[in-house]
């Protein structure tokens, strides 16, 4: 239904019908008073003659205008719809969308049970992440030192340097792991025999390695001057240490961070079920205007096509009496055919008026 039309033509009146009407009722006028005209020069229609010699071809002119017309105001889309059938459509979407939104509703209440169960460590994560940074800074200064030391034992570069990183790279994995491992263990008997067996385990792999380096300095009768035969031990051990006092502060375990993940997870479906609730609210709060104005559009629309369907209907009884003022007026045998005489029949027409009511 093209509502914009009815909103810019107040009083039920269209400017593209009514400048059609003042271009079409002229000229089937003109063209009325031309077959009149040669009608009346044949002294037809005879006494006897019926009315359809002529007001067939006078109706179909007035009944194609009145076809455009009423395509022209969009009034050929609502001729069948009613109040009560628009009424419908929107009760319909109502029903539909409070069975929706009920649906919504149950999902968001189980959804804010769930949240409940769940914790927000989002800001436990993202300290841990910004002290990893440090991790990772420490175990960096520690492959510095490392390939310095080892620079000792070996003369090739890349050698000292790939056997830093895999030193640094087991220590930075050892104590990133290490809260997780205490973790697993059930018992706090397990926990201190897992934190001392792994405290113990990197010791002695750095007095091994330790005890490796200072043979192959005595051997090779080389002395470092002012650093200790243990910095290496020590240096390594005292990172090592700063790394798991660390991660055991600050890393989350690792279900906590799942939890975590659920706990956004969740949080993202509720706001996603929120919003669809949002739009259904919103639709609801809306479809009560929206019918009545669909409703008043339809009325306004059926009342212009009333307007315009009577105009047409008047020119076409005027036609038909132009018809034979102008066949009574030109013809010479002073005829006047019974046909005259006969009652009109009407237009097809599309709207019923019943009590100046537009029948709907």
């Amino acid at each position: 239904m093209k509502e914009n039309k009815i909103l810019e033509n107040s009083n039920f009146y269209h400017k593209g019908a009514d400048q059609l009407l003042k271009t079409e009722i002229p000229r089937i006028e003109n063209e009325i008073t031309t077959f009149s005209m040669d009608l009346a020069e044949q002294s037809r229609p005879t006494k006897e003659d019926s009315s359809a010699l002529f007001l067939p071809k006078i109706e179909s002119m007035y009944q194609v205008l009145l076809e455009l017309v009423f395509k022209m105001i969009g009034a050929i889309s609502v001729l069948h719809q009613t109040a009560d059938q628009i009424s419908e459509i929107y009760d319909r979407e109502e029903k539909g969308l409070h069975k929706n939104l009920n649906n919504f509703k149950e999902k968001a209440r189980v959804l804010r049970k769930d949240l409940k169960a769940l914790t927000d460590i989002s800001h436990i994560i993202q300290k841990w992440r910004k002290w990893r940074l440090v991790l990772i800074a420490l175990s960096l200064g520690e492959v510095a030192v490392n390939f310095k030391i080892l620079l000792i034992v070996t003369p090739n570069q890349m050698t000292a340097l790939v056997a830093s990183l895999g030193l640094c790279t087991v220590l930075f994995i050892v104590a990133h792991s290490f809260k997780d491992l205490i973790h697993y263990m059930n018992t706090k008997a397990k926990k201190w025999a897992i934190g001392l067996g792994i405290v113990l385990g990197v010791l002695l792999l750095l007095y091994n390695l330790n005890v490796i380096r200072v043979n192959y300095i005595e051997n090779s009768e080389e002395v470092a001057s002012g650093v200790s035969e243990w910095s290496f031990v020590m240096i390594n051990f005292s990172m090592f240490l700063a790394g798991v006092i660390i991660a055991f502060i600050y890393k989350p375990l690792k279900s906590d961070v799942a939890r975590n993940v659920e706990f956004k997870k969740v949080k993202k479906e509720l706001k996603e079920v929120d919003a669809e609730m949002q739009i259904i609210n919103d639709r609801l709060e809306v479809i009560p205007k929206e019918r009545d104005q669909k409703i008043l559009d339809m009325q306004n629309l059926k009342f212009m096509a009333m307007h315009y369907q009577n105009t047409i209907v008047s020119h076409y009884h005027s036609g038909v009496a132009l018809f034979k003022s102008e066949n009574l007026f030109r013809r010479l045998d002073n005829v006047n055919p019974k046909s005259f005489s006969d009652k009109i029949p009407p237009l097809q027409t599309y709207i019923e008026q019943t009590n100046n009511r537009i029948s709907q």
